[in-house]
């Protein structure tokens, strides 16, 4: 019937997942998805896209193929994102003898049905198309025509008896011998089901020692030796963003910050065995996390208890580090501060010259004020004071400046001046 005024919308209408996260002003491909789940558009007019709240133009701004849209002109990183997918349902009634065809069959329709896995009979039906007729077929019938040389069927059931080429042991192997087992654009499955055309999916792939994995152009891009050894004869390609992790529980990385920083970032300790020639400045983070330092550092064997922040001096005599004090000249000339916490006759990781951040152990500093080798300790640590040692005896030695209320650049002066 008619309606008066605007006529009810009808429809499958959904939200596409937000893509502007990967905006970055140079891509122009994205995946589209709904609530994490692929969906493929049949035509660009049959979508609603906003970029920077702009609406887009379907096919000049925007085309779609599959499951992916490709922007004419890269979205700029930080622009917004939303999509509406359209859609349509009606009632369409009994369709016609002969008007259904393959296309208008969703080809998952049978998924969630109940997969027969045993007890099958010879007496089973399946359905087949006979030059694009549907038929149905026994599988006793279905056997007999699969059957060939060395192979039976009784009761619907293959069996082989002496193929040289393929021999099927135990219930549970397929052994393949004198021949070559191809796979072109089917399923290999031997652990779970795969929904990828043309993929193999095994618990086990065993190469034979010596043996190599390749393409059809380049047959040994792996190598992989008697001993285990691998050897990759072409470019090593990591994604933006994809790490290569090291040490069963994640101890180190290497990642290309893509979409953040554009820097290769190498997480965990790092050992460097050979020299490294430097063609660019060395650039310090200034702003550590709490806890934490960022510049140059060594090892040394702490002679007393130390935390971390607290400044050190070097002993001669039993080359430990020990917590260096204005009032003597033995202890007044700082050389490092401990770069965590460091129990005593232990090594430990020491700062040379950078920044150390510590909301626990520092006290709270004047930004950009100088700090000195203390005179006491303040709040039973060793740490740097703002006010320079004024008592006469004293030993005057500048080991930095503050660069928040919480974290310093230290950088001890070789200059200390006796206060008189």
């Amino acid at each position: 019937m008619g309606y008066v005024g605007t006529a009810p919308l009808s429809g499958d209408y959904r939200k596409l997942d937000d893509i502007s996260g990967s905006f970055n002003g140079s891509t122009t491909e994205f995946d589209l998805e709904v609530g994490s789940v692929a969906v493929t558009p049949p035509k660009e007019t049959t979508m609603l896209i906003s970029v920077g709240g702009v609406l887009q133009e379907p096919v000049s701004a925007y085309t779609v193929a599959s499951d992916k849209i490709t922007f004419t002109a890269a979205p700029a990183s930080g622009a917004d994102f939303f999509g509406i997918l359209l859609g349509d349902t009606m009632a369409i009634g009994t369709p016609s003898d002969g008007t259904i065809t393959a296309a208008k069959v969703e080809d998952t329709f049978i998924s969630g049905q109940t997969e027969i896995t045993s007890g099958l009979a010879a007496a089973d039906e399946l359905l087949y198309s006979d030059g694009g007729t549907i038929k149905k077929v026994g599988l006793d019938t279905l056997a007999d025509k699969l059957a060939g040389t060395n192979i039976t069927a009784s009761a619907g059931v293959l069996s082989g008896t002496a193929d040289t080429n393929t021999t099927y042991t135990g219930g549970t192997n397929l052994t393949l011998a004198g021949t070559t087992f191809n796979v072109d654009d089917a399923f290999l499955v031997n652990n779970a089901s795969d929904a990828t055309s043309g993929t193999i999916t095994m618990a086990h792939l065993i190469i034979g020692d010596g043996g190599n994995i390749g393409s059809a152009s380049d047959t040994d891009a792996i190598a992989i030796s008697a001993g285990g050894d691998v050897t990759f004869t072409q470019t090593i390609y990591i994604k933006d963003d994809e790490k290569i992790v090291f040490g069963d529980g994640s101890d180190a990385s290497i990642e290309y910050d893509e979409n953040g920083t554009d820097q290769l970032r190498i997480v965990g300790n790092t050992i460097f065995e050979n020299q490294i020639a430097l063609t660019v400045d060395v650039k310090l983070f200034s702003t550590p996390a709490d806890e934490s330092v960022s510049g140059l550092t060594a090892t040394f064997t702490a002679g007393e208890a130390l935390e971390r922040g607290e400044v050190v001096y070097f002993k001669a005599s039993d080359t430990k580090m020990w917590k260096a004090v204005a009032t003597a000249a033995a202890t007044s000339r700082c050389v490092a501060m401990a770069a965590e916490d460091i129990s005593a006759d232990s090594n430990g990781l020491f700062l040379l010259q950078g920044f150390c951040a510590d909301n626990g152990t520092f006290p709270t500093y004047t930004v950009g004020g100088a700090i000195y080798t203390p005179e006491a300790e303040t709040g039973g640590q060793n740490v740097p004071e703002q006010t320079a040692p004024d008592t006469d005896g004293d030993f005057v030695q500048v080991i930095g400046w503050a660069f928040t209320t919480n974290s310093v650049y230290f950088n001890p002066s070789n200059d200390i001046i006796e206060h008189a």
